[in-house]
């Protein structure tokens, strides 16, 4: 179910990317933590209230970037299910990240052959220079990389930190497309773009208070008296 989830999510990007429509993708990842949280909430995982407030802005966020796109974003959709319920998938399995990221790999690869002999077999298969081959191939290295460090982290962590550390990725999107590849910036989606942050903000304070040594417990938000104090006292 990993292997599936993860190849509609691959393929859906790159159409994405591929038809000039990386706002919508970016949009997908924007939803998709939103979607992580309340997956979190469901299996049982609670949050703090500052992060109650956190997890609001970043739905206003989300929800003014859908307003600015105007139609429904089905790509966006499909990108935020699809990878929200992978990272669940990968938190519940009792493999470690790579073993399962090698399954699932072993998995999608016949498929993935198959379709290479279907396009060789109609003279579809392009092919570019040598270095743009080899480039391309290279990109299998940079997109596995994060993905086993994400399955990792989704074991050691709660979804919800999971989910709100995921704008970090649409928000670097967000510095390329417009610094990088000169993409308009209107005023309601730099409001969106903003509340998100701003959530964020709220997020990494409550998380820099609770961290080891403060005498709280970051994952459950559950403060916890050391018992040296409890003895000092």
């Amino acid at each position: 179910m990993a292997g599936l989830l993860l190849s509609v999510n691959w393929l859906v990007y790159v159409y994405a990317v591929a038809t000039d429509r990386v706002v919508d993708s970016s949009l997908g990842y924007f939803i998709n933590p939103l979607l992580s949280v309340a997956i979190g909430l469901a299996i049982g995982e609670r949050l703090t209230p500052l992060r109650w407030i956190a997890v609001g802005a970043a739905t206003i966020g989300v929800a003014i970037l859908t307003i600015d796109a105007g139609t429904l974003p089905w790509i966006s959709l499909v990108l935020a299910a699809t990878f929200a319920f992978y990272g669940l998938i990968k938190k519940l399995s009792p493999r470690d990240s790579l073993g399962g990221l090698t399954t699932e790999m072993v998995f999608v690869t016949p498929f993935a052959v198959a379709y290479l002999f279907w396009l060789t077999a109609g003279g579809d298969l392009e092919t570019g220079p040598a270095i743009s081959s080899v480039a391309l191939l290279g990109l299998g290295a940079i997109t596995i990389t994060p993905l086993v460090l994400f399955g990792a982290a989704a074991k050691r962590i709660p979804l919800w930190t999971v989910g709100l550390l995921q704008f970090l990725a649409p928000s670097l999107q967000f510095l390329l497309g417009v610094f990088a590849f000169g993409e308009a910036l209107g005023a309601l989606r730099l409001a969106g773009f903003a509340v998100i942050w701003v959530g964020l903000a709220i997020f990494a304070y409550d998380t820099l208070q609770r961290r080891p040594g403060r005498g709280v417990d970051a994952a459950s938000a559950v403060v916890v008296e050391p018992a040296t104090r409890l003895a000092a006292e």
